[in-house]
Parts: structure tokens; sequence; C-alpha cells
């Protein structure tokens, strides 16, 4: 949902909503081992498709609506706070990564007004 205010030729906005998102991928990577006594060095590549399930989140958003014209531009900064991290990967060796669960989005519009 979206609520618009006019203030001259500045027309300020907030909105918010829900979100979903899937996010589709491989994993690559590369794992080095170092015997101890030996001190040799094995190399190993791997890759490992996603199977990451779809994300769902809040969102609240802010911006400007300014007028030049019939030129319309509408900078506008967006936040999602998701339920749960979107990526997450635990390795067999202790290797991890993972998204956060805050994002910040900045968008910047361009249009025109129809005559």
């Amino acid at each position: 949902m979206k609520r618009n205010f006019t203030l001259g030729r500045q027309h300020p906005f907030a909105g918010a909503g829900y979100r979903a998102q899937s996010i589709r991928g491989v994993v690559d990577g590369l794992t080095n081992v170092t015997e101890p006594v030996t001190n040799r060095s094995q190399s190993s590549q791997f890759e490992s498709p996603t199977n990451w399930k779809v994300g769902h989140g809040f969102v609240t958003a802010a911006g400007l609506r300014f007028t030049k014209g019939n030129l319309l531009i509408s900078p506008e900064f967006r936040y999602t706070r998701w339920i749960r991290p979107a990526i997450g990967y635990f390795g067999s060796r202790g290797a991890t990564f993972g998204s956060s669960r805050n994002q910040v989005d900045f968008m910047f519009g361009i249009g025109w007004k129809k005559r």
C-alpha cells in the first residue's frame, strides 16, 4: 500500500507491504588440504546446485516525487526485513556463508506526464 502527500511541486510518499523473492544458482568452491606429516597439499574443486527456499519479507518505503514541466523524478528508499536469511550454505569442512535479513534499496525513477 502506498500513501501520497502534496507539498507544492514536491510529492512525498510512504508505503508498506509484503515482498517475496526467489534465488537460484550454483555454489562453486575450492578446497585445499595439507597433510601435516608429509606437508603434501591436495586441492579439489566442487560445484553444488542451490536449493534455497522462497523468501518472505516486510517492506517499508519512503520517497519524494518532483515534477518539472512534464518530467517526473522520483527517488525512493526501501527497507526490507526478511523472515529468514535468503542464502545459507554450510560446507562439510566448516565453510559457511549466508545473507543478511536486512536489505536497503535505493531506486531512482524518471518518467513523464501525458498531455
